[in-house]
């Protein structure tokens, strides 16, 4: 059986498999920047995570030092 397929109006980058559903990326090049991007994005976000967890750690740290020096 042959993949029937179609264009997907105002995204000429993108096709879509009339058996299955998907949308499929018609051009590579830009597929793969797409992917870079997501991963760009994602360890962006992930480095963020990060910093939060350190504020929250330097707080923490402050707030124990903070009751080091009241308590003698």
């Amino acid at each position: 059986m042959e993949p029937k397929i179609t264009k997907i109006i105002d995204h000429p980058d993108l096709i879509r498999d009339m058996n299955t559903k998907a949308v499929l990326a018609n051009n590579i090049v830009k597929y793969q920047e797409h992917r870079q991007k997501k991963h760009f994005l994602k360890n962006v976000m992930n480095q963020g995570e990060e910093i939060e967890n350190l504020k929250k750690d330097i707080s923490e740290i402050k707030e124990l030092l903070l009751k080091l020096t009241k308590d003698k």
